[in-house]
């Protein structure tokens, strides 16, 4: 649950009542990924707006629009966004720490496979003849290793709320993490749907829709407006001691932060090793964590790249104050 307001609130429908600095509507006018796309980019964000604490809010009962919206989203952002559901009444749900989320998922075992990968997995809801894992039920280790080696995954929303299917959607993604790029799922509306056809000109079809085209679109977008930085909708804001504080520790070279947690770089290849070896099946023998443009990633467990700040505060699961007070203190 997030603690903090959030400087900007993106939503669909009717303005919700959370705490936020700027709201921005994001009004699709139909669900394709034309229309999703072409309402972000009318919508005025740029990707600097993103860069700040944004939250997403869907109305309940909007399941496959709010999904591919989030999903272009990631994409635009370039990060998974905190999100919440409103229903009819104007209650706000609880907000899902969307990194927190997908570093939970990341962190579970999952057992060595042998053979081919599935074709597809279906996750959400079981299906008579494909292999598939069920939403609310606890997840094996043979669970996760399904729904990471698969060729193709899909979630089906079924009778399940938009705020259940974007849990769903950050849930999965994480498990489909692989070499640090994302493989988002397809979304059908029934489990019982089949899996793909051929058309009239003999060409094979994958149905449903297929969230991580969204995702590169979003991504795609956001490349586009790069430039236009400078027309970002949020308000610049003058900040105080405590964030220049934080904006300090944060700015200190991501070396000096994996040296403080114990962390050693592999000089044949130049990449660091995890602190986390407990998330590796095989310690993190083999580093697997690369320094670049002066942020850390590790492959196996950062859903994006991290300074110094956000690396302390992840791995010793401190705020952000406490990080800081860590990194100078020790600087």
């Amino acid at each position: 649950m997030a603690s903090h307001p959030y400087q900007i609130c993106l939503h669909i429908g009717k303005r919700p009542e959370i705490l936020a600095a700027t709201y921005v509507e994001i009004d699709p006018k139909g669900d394709t990924l034309e229309e999703v796309i072409t309402a972000i980019e009318a919508s005025g964000l740029t990707a600097a707006d993103l860069r700040t604490r944004t939250l997403f809010c869907a109305v309940e009962g909007s399941n496959s629009l709010a999904t591919m919206v989030y999903a272009a989203l990631i994409g635009f952002a370039g990060r998974r966004l905190d999100f919440t559901t409103v229903n009819v009444e104007g209650t706000v749900g609880e907000v899902v720490v969307a990194t927190s989320l997908h570093n939970a998922a990341s962190s579970l075992e999952s057992h060595e496979a042998e053979g081919d990968p599935e074709a597809w997995v279906q996750v959400g809801a079981l299906h008579p003849t494909v292999p598939s894992v069920e939403f609310g039920s606890e997840i094996s280790d043979n669970d996760v290793s399904l729904m990471r080696r698969a060729r193709r995954c899909r979630i089906t929303k079924s009778e399940f709320s938009s705020y259940d299917i974007m849990t769903l959607l950050v849930t999965v993604a994480a498990f489909r993490v692989r070499n640090g790029a994302d493989r988002l799922p397809f979304l059908v509306q029934k489990s019982e749907e089949e899996f793909d056809y051929v058309d009239g000109e003999g060409e094979t079809i994958v149905c449903g829709i297929d969230l991580d085209s969204l995702r590169r679109a979003g991504g795609e977008l956001r490349r586009s407006r790069r430039l236009d930085d400078r027309n970002a909708i949020v308000d610049s804001i003058t900040p105080g001691a405590r964030i220049q504080r934080i904006s300090k520790a944060a700015s200190l070279p991501v070396e000096f932060a994996l040296t403080l947690l114990g962390s050693k770089m592999q000089q044949d290849t130049e990449l660091w090793h995890c602190p986390r070896p407990s998330r590796h099946k095989n310690g993190d023998a083999n580093a697997s964590m690369k320094v670049a443009d002066g942020k850390i990633r590790c492959f196996r467990c950062d859903p994006e790249p991290m300074d110094a700040l956000r690396l302390i505060s992840e791995v010793r699961n401190l705020t952000a104050d406490d990080a800081a007070d860590l990194l100078l203190g020790s600087s």
